[in-house]
């Protein structure tokens, strides 16, 4: 059934392609965390695998959001690990088990995510979907407090 909520066609594509590579940076990152969460060792081993699972959990919220934002769009919200790999921006994870490298592993694709969701904000702004570039703003907001928190242990 088509959608009928005052957007475009045109519009409505552009907010579900954009959504979707959301959706796989999204997923992507979940997996990560959730690996690093359980293979953390070292220094601060409870405090970095309770930090890694408060993320992931935090992610696991956004992924549904996300993919519920594309239905509510009239979009399909892909499943598969073999289409989120195919749509995703983010690189999977390295094998490290080192935590310093995990966090900043984590870091930079949290900063990856942040950004490109700025770039999708304003890409989406140029058209009537409002609805979207407010979900965006939210969740470039969510990653940003992410961001903070994994750059607090980046520092000396």
């Amino acid at each position: 059934m088509e959608v009928k909520i005052g957007i475009s066609k045109k519009d409505l594509d552009s907010s579900i392609k954009t959504l979707t590579t959301v959706l796989s940076n999204e997923m992507v990152l979940y997996t990560k965390t959730r690996n690093f969460h359980w293979n953390v060792a070292g220094n601060s081993f409870m405090e970095i695998h309770l930090l890694f699972e408060n993320q992931y959990t935090d992610l696991a919220h956004i992924i549904d959001e996300v993919a519920e934002r594309v239905k509510k769009l009239g979009g399909h919200a892909m499943g598969t690990m073999k289409e989120f790999l195919a749509s995703t921006t983010l690189k999977e994870a390295s094998k490290s088990n080192n935590r310093d490298k995990m966090i900043s592993e984590l870091l930079s694709d949290q900063e990856q995510v942040t950004t490109e969701l700025r770039k999708a904000i304003t890409k989406l702004d140029e058209g009537n979907d409002y609805g979207t570039v407010d979900f965006l703003t939210g969740l470039a907001l969510k990653h940003e407090s992410m961001c903070w928190v994994l750059r607090k242990y980046t520092q000396n």
